[in-house]
């Protein structure tokens, strides 16, 4: 993928649905070389429209799922992870919810909201690898922001999936959405987007939600991948835990 873009610079704005599952051309994506005005008035658009979605995550419009507790060893008390459902459109979306003690805030913030995919193969056990594409100056578009190709193991006889997202982080969000791409040849494309929030509230507690929509393509049922998927978004919080809390905390 090119770090340029034949988008004008005068077209600032995300489109509307970019919360979705359908990927972005790589040509409505801002240049790494347009002005600062311009990236930074579409990255700031895409986290208000994440910040629009968290608003909604409570009931009626999500439905509670399942509640989890991580399996991984941590170094505090054991969190709850409150599990929702929802459809958006033809979409359907799980999220989750969960309160930490510890770590601190600051331990959250350098491992979810800094480097985030690049630290993701770290302690997602399913992520083989990750590839920065594309990533841009935070100086001038006033986020962490870049395109990532991430591959990720899956059960024999399953091939990999890869998928290309566009990652952002600020405000104390980081966001992904899929960016079109060719298909990858012993590889299955697929497309997921998220929306990951961590807030410190009173007394220092730490908020961390995750709402996500998925396709990892193949000859997966669209109803499995829906069945397993709080229960998939659940791990990643255990799986942290301990990466944060052990030899490879983040720092």
């Amino acid at each position: 993928m090119s770090s340029r873009s034949s988008r004008s610079s005068s077209s600032a704005d995300p489109p509307p649905t970019l919360l979705t599952l359908t990927p972005i051309a790589p040509t409505l994506l801002p240049s790494p070389t347009d002005s600062a005005a311009t990236q930074a008035a579409f990255f700031k658009s895409l986290l208000a429209s994440a910040a629009a979605l968290h608003s909604t995550l409570s009931p009626p419009l999500w439905r509670p799922a399942r509640t989890f507790r991580p399996s991984a060893p941590t170094t505090g008390p054991i969190p709850e992870i409150a599990t929702f459902r929802t459809k958006r459109g033809d979409t359907h979306w799980v999220a989750r919810r969960s309160h930490h003690t510890s770590p601190p805030f600051s331990v959250f913030a350098a491992g979810l909201l800094h480097n985030h995919a690049r630290q993701e193969v770290e302690y997602v056990p399913s992520v083989e690898h990750v590839q920065a594409l594309v990533e841009y100056d935070a100086a001038l578009a006033g986020v962490e922001a870049g395109v990532y190709e991430v591959t990720h193991r899956m059960p024999w006889p399953l091939w990999k999936r890869v998928f290309r997202v566009l990652v952002v982080a600020g405000e104390g969000y980081c966001v992904s959405v899929p960016v079109k791409a060719e298909e990858v040849k012993g590889r299955v494309r697929g497309v997921y987007v998220a929306v990951e929030k961590v807030i410190e509230g009173e007394g220092g507690v730490v908020e961390w939600t995750v709402a996500t929509a998925a396709e990892a393509g193949g000859w997966i049922p669209a109803w499995v991948q829906r069945l397993v998927m709080p229960g998939t978004v659940a791990k990643d919080v255990g799986a942290f835990l301990e990466w944060a809390g052990g030899s490879k905390k983040a720092v």
